[in-house]
């Protein structure tokens, strides 16, 4: 006859998840920080790892830790401890009803798809409210190229100091073809510059650009 002794260290998961709750806010939290002015406003600069990281939804989130445990094998005895262990070790790798949290430094592409146009723009907006809460205007700025806007869905956009070149002399929005010409110009001279300085990281360049169009 064996005896298992197992030794359990628990990281708790709600401890990982109140710290992506807390990291990641809702849309209404973020209202709040940018109405009341809130000491988390712009808190995110270009050179942290969670610059323009946003919160897209609540679900099931893998959890981020090495769990190591002994793998079951086969044995003429049951040991219901190594059960427990395994059942213990799968449920702990799972967060459910947690902050989905994607990267969009990492995933510089992303395209959002919807039946519902009103759904879209809905969550776009969502989207904004949450880069625009954490990034400032100095390190990041949103390029909008949209179709026209006959019904000013997007009006809410021009306001927003993440539209505006350093020196204010250039909006990046338009919804015509002259405008984007302009801007086009614009951003690949920008491009341009910064390819002339290889030896400097992307994230050593500022402002981030971050191009948003309902037209590819």
């Amino acid at each position: 006859m064996h005896c298992t002794i197992i030794i359990f260290l628990i990281i708790t998961p709600n401890v990982k998840k109140n710290i992506l709750y807390n990291n990641y806010s809702s849309a209404e939290e973020c209202s709040n920080i940018v109405i009341n002015r809130g000491k988390r406003l712009w808190e995110r600069k270009l050179e942290d790892s969670d610059f323009l990281d946003i919160r897209l939804g609540i679900g099931d989130v893998p959890l981020d830790i090495n769990i190591e445990y002994p793998e079951k094998q086969f044995t003429m005895e049951d040991d219901n401890l190594i059960d427990i262990l395994n059942t213990v070790a799968n449920k702990s790798k799972i967060l459910q009803k947690s902050p989905i949290v994607l990267s969009l430094i990492e995933n510089n592409i992303l395209a959002l798809l919807s039946q519902s146009e009103q759904t879209i723009q809905n969550y776009l907006k969502n989207l904004i409210l949450q880069i625009v809460t954490f990034q400032s205007y100095n390190d990041l700025k949103l390029v909008f190229m949209m179709k026209e806007d006959e019904e000013k869905k997007w009006e809410y956009i021009k306001m927003l100091p993440h539209v505006w070149s350093n020196t204010n002399d250039i909006r990046f929005y338009t919804d015509n073809y002259e405008d984007m010409k302009e801007i086009s110009k614009y951003l690949e001279e920008e491009l341009t510059e910064r390819k002339n300085n290889k030896e400097k990281d992307y994230k050593e360049f500022s402002p981030y650009y971050l191009i948003i169009t309902d037209d590819y």
